[in-house]
C-alpha cells in the first residue's frame, strides 16, 4: 500500500507539473493574441 501511494504521489505531481507548463504555454499564446488585437485597435484610430 505505501508503495501504492508513493507511485500515485509521484503521478500527481508529474501530472501537476505538465499542467504548469501547459498552462504556460497556453498564456503566452494568449497574451500575443491579445497584444496583436490590441496593436490592430491601436492602428486603427
Amino acid at each position: 500500500m505505501p508503495d501504492e501511494l508513493a507511485v500515485l504521489d509521484a503521478e500527481n505531481k508529474r501530472l501537476r507539473r505538465l499542467l504548469a507548463i501547459e498552462l504556460h504555454a497556453q498564456n503566452m499564446r494568449l497574451k500575443t493574441m491579445l497584444e496583436r488585437c490590441v496593436a490592430v485597435q491601436a492602428g486603427g484610430m
